[in-house]
């Protein structure tokens, strides 16, 4: 009822199901072969693709075994999840469904189902934006990027973010077209979404979803000030989630927010240089030779062209499962590229540049 399943027909089915089997299928895959066939190190070791996987399972487990309330992921005690809701999640599920072993593979499926229904929601939100063709267009690049289904085969937030913000989008199309129950419900359960799941992510799709809304605000006059004033209230409880989150960190300036987020950016750009710097031999060279200054743009402009071929045929480094995965990822980005440079130019072409 929420999504007009019915005026989707067979296609919508199809997408969704192949979306829920090539995710199961992949996680439960790699969580087998990731032992044998992955690089030696602790978390493919264990069978977990992302080292944030395995840290938000294995920590999600102890939880759930505990007898320590599940709120306890929110706190600073847990370090598998830095704000807390996607731990809380799967703690939840496994004090629930398998209070006796750890069973990772349920995880797996809980991202499953969340990135099948990311699907739905971005084939609902096209349909009603634009037109059944550009819903089948979008809906399929959700079903078949190779991004997103390694990320919906994994215990990663970032299904959990698709979700949130392809709900947000079309509840906010919705309101817009009159559809204020609908609208409102689905909204409001996206933004739970991601601000349970990524606070700052929620802070941005309530950004996005204001500057929209003030913009074409004119046919919703009556309604505009509640409505601005529920995403002032949601940013304001956003925002505190976000600093209360990264002012947690160790070493974090918590006094001013200019502060932590100017540390946030420097300390994750210094960490990714130093995993950068640990995993290539070529790289260790490279920062010896090289000024200080000089290792951020080049680390920069190799994870510009990293994600695309020929950098992933050339990467000499990975292991034979790891290679077959980067090129199967380079090769989603590779066919994508041409979709993302081109849609900003026809909206402005179409729309007008200010708009």
């Amino acid at each position: 009822q929420w999504v007009d399943i019915p005026q989707a027909g067979r296609g919508l089915v199809l997408a969704l199901l192949l979306a829920l089997l090539l995710r199961l299928g992949l996680g439960l895959t790699l969580s087998a072969i990731l032992p044998s066939e992955g690089y030696d190190n602790r978390h493919q070791n264990a069978g977990y693709f992302f080292p944030d996987a395995h840290l938000r399972d294995r920590d999600a487990w102890f939880l759930a075994e505990s007898q320590e309330p599940l709120t306890l992921a929110f706190s600073d005690e847990m370090q598998g999840d830095q704000y807390g809701g996607m731990l809380f999640s799967m703690a939840s599920l496994y004090r629930l469904a398998s209070p006796d072993a750890h069973r990772p593979a349920l995880t797996i499926y809980l991202s499953a189902w969340i990135s099948a229904l990311g699907v739905l929601f971005t084939w609902a939100f096209t349909q009603k934006a634009f037109d059944k063709t550009s819903a089948k267009v979008a809906g399929w690049i959700v079903v078949l990027l190779p991004e997103a289904v390694l990320l919906g085969a994994t215990q990663m937030r970032e299904p959990f973010m698709i979700l949130g913000a392809a709900l947000a989008l079309y509840g906010y199309i919705l309101l817009q077209k009159g559809e204020y129950q609908r609208g409102a419900a689905a909204g409001v359960a996206g933004l739970f979404i991601s601000l349970f799941i990524s606070p700052p992510q929620g802070l941005l799709i309530l950004f996005v979803l204001l500057i929209a809304w003030l913009w074409q605000g004119a046919r919703l006059s009556r309604r505009s000030a509640a409505i601005v004033m529920i995403a002032v209230v949601l940013a304001i409880v956003a925002g505190f989630l976000t600093v209360r989150a990264w002012s947690g960190i160790e070493n974090s300036p918590a006094d001013r927010i200019g502060r932590l987020l100017e540390w946030w950016l420097l300390e994750g750009a210094e960490y990714e240089l130093y995993k950068l710097e640990q995993q290539s031999g070529v790289f260790q060279a490279l920062f010896e030779i090289i000024p200080d200054w000089a290792h951020a743009p080049l680390a920069t402009g190799y994870g510009l062209v990293q994600p695309f071929l020929p950098a992933a045929l050339t990467d000499p480094g990975g292991s034979p499962l790891a290679t077959v995965v980067s090129i199967w990822r380079s090769l989603g980005w590779f066919a994508i590229l041409p979709l993302l440079l081109y849609a900003p130019i026809a909206a402005g072409r179409s729309l007008g540049w200010r708009s």
